[in-house]
């Protein structure tokens, strides 16, 4: 299964487990303007044993993290969220409210790809190309987690 740039068929994902899922903890904040892809990348992380809150703007997630009094452990972006926001804003946003520590992983689709390669170190975030591999995509998450929670 790949997660696609947009606009695109969403199919069931294939269960991937790098770790099994009763091991998982923490809570993934994914952030994508486009539904369709916001839906592919949601059953992705969810089937795979992953908690989540979903939105389409960063304010809808900003709320729903409020709502539900939860600190993420993980953000996952695409980079263009529309006219007025980009991924890196959420992400420089995110970490002001809930830590500088704040791993963050961005998706794009788009050519400024070199640009964001660059911006990639110096906000500490990973950057990952559209479309991309569900097991990639599992993979990078599970070890920016584990960082996170201190594990090797």
């Amino acid at each position: 299964m790949v997660v696609p740039r947009g606009h695109g068929l969403i199919e069931r994902p294939e269960p991937a487990s790098p770790r099994p899922a009763q091991e998982r903890q923490g809570l993934i904040a994914v952030l994508e303007d486009d539904l369709e892809v916001l839906v592919a990348i949601r059953t992705v992380l969810e089937v795979s044993g992953h908690a989540v809150v979903a939105a389409t703007s960063f304010e809808t997630l900003q709320e729903e993290l409020r709502r539900r009094d939860r600190v993420p452990d993980l953000v996952l972006t695409d980079h263009n969220l529309g006219p007025t926001t980009t991924g890196l804003e959420a992400i420089r946003a995110l970490r002001g409210t809930y830590g500088a520590e704040l791993p963050a992983v961005v998706l794009t689709g788009d050519s400024s790809y070199s640009f964001l390669e660059s911006k990639a170190e110096e906000h500490n975030f990973t950057l990952l190309a559209k479309p991309v591999d569900t097991r990639l995509l599992l993979a990078e998450l599970e070890r920016r987690l584990a960082s996170r929670q201190g594990e090797p």
